[in-house]
């Protein structure tokens, strides 16, 4: 993972492979591939699969590469947490979550975590 300030930060819809290898190579200090508003809902799970080859196949040299789920209240959350860290783990570095009003929303989040106390990626 890189250290580096976060001065510059870009977001591109998951659902636009096309956008990829341009954004891993912007200069940003990180990259957000969003599968949440930029994402229409008939493309939610081929964005999401899109985002996990990114993550894997390109070179994102020190850029600190992330992924916005879809929202905890949402049909697509489950999916986008277990399948981007248990395919794409390795080469995320940062999850954000969207819009959570209360604290204890994200208390369902942590039953996608690993027990023990370990933190992603293995």
């Amino acid at each position: 993972m890189s250290q580096l300030l976060r001065r510059s930060e870009l977001a591109v819809p998951a659902s636009n492979d096309n956008m990829f290898e341009k954004a891993a190579g912007c200069g940003a200090d990180l990259v957000f591939l969003d599968l949440e508003d930029a994402v229409p809902a008939a493309f939610k799970e081929e964005s999401r699969a899109k985002a996990i080859d990114a993550l894997n196949d390109i070179d994102w040299g020190r850029t600190v590469r992330a992924i916005r789920i879809n929202g905890l209240d949402t049909q697509w959350c489950h999916d986008d947490l277990i399948d981007v860290v248990t395919k794409a783990g390795e080469n995320l570095d940062t999850i954000i979550i969207p819009k959570p009003r209360k604290a204890r929303r994200l208390v369902g989040g942590r039953a996608a975590q690993p027990a023990g106390g370990e933190t992603w990626p293995h």
